[in-house]
């Protein structure tokens, strides 16, 4: 088990309860600028209770490693908690991933760090993605299960189309 500060039982518990109810993704989405053409991914860990004071030990922990996160209740009266952006992610990610078991999620971690470590080792906010984040998305939606997104999606997100969005939707 990994050791920060004294921590093991609460990163222990936290990482237990990542890896079981809890979800690591790279989400795309078009972000704040619905004009720009391509797709903008972001990664995210969230861990969803109904307890609301498991939420809260969650917070707790995040709190006691100077890691930020958003809490939020959901109409079905679950919790939530959410770390969102490269940095949130990367420093939870960095702290539970040498206690990882789970290999799914665990694949999903590195997959993760290493696409926050690629693009941060750009001027990511200007820089096109390319095809090893490309590769990387797809790993990780593979991972979570969501299946492929269609060859129309990829080719406005990634690759340079001069073909506008509703177009490529009305394609079958």
């Amino acid at each position: 088990m990994c050791q920060f500060a004294g921590k093991t039982f609460e990163l222990g518990w936290l990482v237990c309860a990542i890896e079981s109810e809890g979800s690591i993704s790279l989400s795309w989405g078009r972000g704040k600028h619905k004009t720009r053409r391509n797709c903008q991914i972001a990664p995210k860990v969230n861990l969803t209770n109904k307890s609301k004071s498991y939420i809260e030990n969650a917070v707790r922990i995040s709190k006691s490693l100077n890691i930020g996160c958003h809490v939020a209740k959901r109409s079905n009266d679950c919790y939530v908690i959410t770390w969102a952006g490269f940095k949130r992610v990367k420093s939870i990610l960095d702290v539970l991933y040498p206690g990882m078991v789970d290999e799914r999620k665990k694949e999903l971690a590195k997959i993760t760090l290493d696409f926050i470590e690629y693009r941060m080792s750009l001027d990511y906010l200007h820089t096109p993605y390319g095809e090893y984040e490309k590769e990387l998305f797809l790993k990780a939606r593979d991972l979570n299960n969501q299946g492929r997104l269609s060859k129309q999606f990829i080719k406005f997100s990634f690759e340079d189309s001069k073909e506008s969005p509703e177009a490529i939707r009305s394609e079958p």
